[in-house]
């Protein structure tokens, strides 16, 4: 359930959250978006209701896996033993982006945080309070001013407060590096106030200890300083289901030859 907290610009927020509740109750029914249930707004506070996901948000489930490691392996380089479902995240992110994208919707802000993980694991994006169908550009600058979420923004939208659905890859860029590893924080070796300097003069963050390289590619892509040069959805989730295919049919090998040794010995 997502509500209006009563603070001083309550009115405010409440004229954001209907608009949101709009957008939620037109747009089509997608797998890997939130699917609204409902709604209460003839009193106040006004909430919306929506499916309930028994995993909680992205983020926190990814550092609850960090919890369960044993610390050597965090140390080692060796591939996560959860390489497959955390490739099968990426593209349902990337699944729901592009569905976002053809309803012609920008979110503006897309964080680990900002997914849920609903029934059978499948990841969900939620929150288009900020996105480009509820706020205004001068209405989201003047709410998230003093709070931005600048370590998963593009560099244009940093500079420049110019968002399109290719700053939204950006975000999914960081999303996916949030994931491999294991819900850290981005730029986690920088300030807030070093990240824009720092990005203007070329630098991203390096590839997660347990990330291929093949995904780590993936972000870089995202992460072009160029908008138009950053990848379409449909051609990161070709990449990711290949790779993905790749993982499967290695493990279906291994398992065969489990089998043969078996029937050997």
């Amino acid at each position: 359930m997502k509500r209006v907290k009563e603070t001083v610009e309550y009115n405010a927020a409440k004229s954001y959250l209907l608009r949101e509740i709009e957008v939620m109750k037109h747009i089509s029914k997608y797998d890997n978006v939130i699917k609204y249930c409902g709604d209460c707004v003839t009193k106040d506070p006004i909430h919306m209701i929506f499916e309930y996901c028994p995993f909680g948000d992205l983020k926190t489930y990814l550092q609850m896996y960090r919890k369960q490691c044993d610390k050597s392996w965090l140390m080692s380089g060796s591939d996560s033993p959860w390489k497959m479902e955390f490739i099968t995240w990426c593209i349902q992110i990337a699944k729901g982006l592009s569905f976002m994208e053809k309803e012609e919707i920008v979110l503006r802000v897309l964080t680990a945080r900002s997914i849920l993980i609903g029934n059978d694991r499948i990841c969900k994006i939620t929150d288009l309070g900020f996105s480009t169908a509820v706020m205004s550009p001068s209405e989201f600058e003047d709410n998230v001013k003093s709070c931005l979420p600048l370590r998963w923004m593009a560099l244009e939208s940093l500079l420049d407060c110019f968002y399109t659905s290719k700053s939204d890859t950006w975000s999914y860029g960081i999303v996916i590096w949030e994931i491999f590893s294991l819900g850290c924080h981005p730029y986690p070796e920088m300030t807030a106030t070093d990240v824009v300097p720092e990005l203007q003069r070329g630098y991203r963050m390096g590839r997660p200890t347990h990330c291929s390289k093949n995904i780590y590619n993936v972000m870089l892509d995202c992460w072009n300083e160029e908008p138009s040069s950053r990848p379409e959805y449909e051609d990161t989730i070709y990449i990711l289901q290949s790779l993905l295919n790749l993982q499967l049919d290695d493990e279906s090998y291994n398992h065969t030859g489990d089998d043969d040794a078996n029937q050997i010995s």
